[in-house]
């Protein structure tokens, strides 16, 4: 029952997953057609150092791609919720013979794991290109500050999930605000920054949401309004 709630929900999320996925590996070509132009002007090593040392402004090129985490987890959570829920479709979920926590974590885990797919697509691939051109120790610097990034997608797809179960729509409301100051945390500060010390609790506040799920799913299944 589990992988046909799977196929289910692959059936709603594969065209936008696809898209979005499209749309940051364009990003990523662009980004390193410009590093490959930088490099043939400058040098690799002078290149390098303007990264470290230059006008921050005009050197981060990976900024371009600091919302494509974002983008991947808000078109990954409308595209699966969205349509549930204004289909009324989430009641025949709720009505398979499955515990409702179950189906509905079932269906979180698997947008989770479509979601880090996409990830693995994208953020490889520019992790790929990016240790073409920079040493390891850079690459991983590099990938390393982009990880509030990323559990900014996760925290807004969660918060997706969270708003699309509350039935009430002043309730829905008051979390999209939070959701906007949430998700907004993780956006904050520069592109190429140690971020190792603050990586754990950025992690707890991308997952919280995906708990509070119970409490407005609970209040979807009792029909409150």
């Amino acid at each position: 029952m589990i992988l046909h709630l799977f196929y289910k929900e692959w059936l709603k999320t594969r065209w936008a997953a696809f898209f979005v996925s499209l749309v940051g590996l364009a990003i990523v070509v662009y980004i390193f057609l410009d590093v490959d132009n930088n490099v043939r002007m400058k040098g690799s090593f002078n290149y390098l150092m303007s990264v470290f040392y230059g006008i921050p402004q005009a050197n981060y090129y990976n900024s371009l791609i600091k919302y494509v985490p974002l983008l991947i987890g808000i078109c990954i959570g409308l595209s699966q919720y969205v349509p549930e829920v204004l289909d009324k479709r989430i009641k025949l979920t709720l009505h398979l013979p499955l515990r409702n926590t179950i189906a509905l974590y079932t269906m979180l885990c698997y947008g989770f794991l479509l979601l880090i797919l996409s990830y693995g697509v994208v953020f490889g691939t520019f992790f790929y290109l990016n240790n073409s051109y920079f040493p390891f120790e850079e690459s991983w610097a590099v990938l390393t500050s982009m990880m509030p990034w990323l559990l900014g997608g996760i925290a807004a797809y969660f918060m997706i999930a969270m708003i699309a179960m509350e039935p009430n729509l002043f309730y829905q409301f008051i979390y999209a605000l939070v959701a906007y100051y949430l998700v907004k945390q993780f956006y904050i500060g520069v592109e190429h920054a140690d971020t190792r010390h603050i990586i754990p609790a950025l992690a707890i506040m991308a997952f919280v949401p995906c708990t509070a799920l119970l409490y407005t799913s609970y209040r979807f299944m009792k029909g409150e309004r």
